[in-house]
């Protein structure tokens, strides 16, 4: 009768190692899982900053456009209609006659140069705020693993 219980208890005590092995086997199965969502959610965040990077660049073109129309957009309105006028003619045949003021070249003499000014302003931001990215780029590309660079590569 003792080696019965004796066989028993190396069964149990057998039952009680294997339970904690499926236990260590399922932590690291969940571990697997998480480094997998992780690694895929990497992958999307790599995606995501790939189109960001081309959203950035259209609206960097509208960006550029809108400087370029801007300022005069401002001067025209500054200085509204007054460069030109109509009046009717003294003849009595009720036409119409369209007439420039002299100092017309105004606008342009104002805007050009205002236009010129603010593209060279935007440049500047641009450049200095494009090297900064492209450090901190480079920066963060040296902290990331070889498996998040093997990932991108592909």
């Amino acid at each position: 009768m003792d080696d019965i219980f004796a066989n028993l208890e190396k069964e149990v005590v057998l039952i009680g190692v294997y339970a904690g092995l499926y236990l260590e086997r399922s932590k690291i199965g969940i571990d697997e899982c998480y480094a997998m969502i992780n690694q895929r959610d990497s992958e999307l965040n790599i995606q995501i900053a790939k189109a960001s990077n081309q959203d950035n660049r259209s609206l960097r073109i509208i960006q550029i456009l809108s400087m370029i129309f801007l300022p005069g957009s401002l001067v025209s309105s500054i200085f509204g209609m007054g460069f030109f006028s109509t009046s009717m003619t003294n003849d009595g045949s009720g036409d119409a006659i369209f007439v420039a003021s002299n100092h017309w070249w105004l606008y342009f003499a104002v805007s050009v140069p205002l236009t010129l000014i603010v593209m060279a302003v935007m440049l500047y931001y641009q450049r200095r705020d494009g090297n900064k990215a492209e450090e901190d780029w480079g920066r963060r590309e040296s902290l990331v693993d070889p498996e998040a660079q093997a990932l991108e590569k592909r």
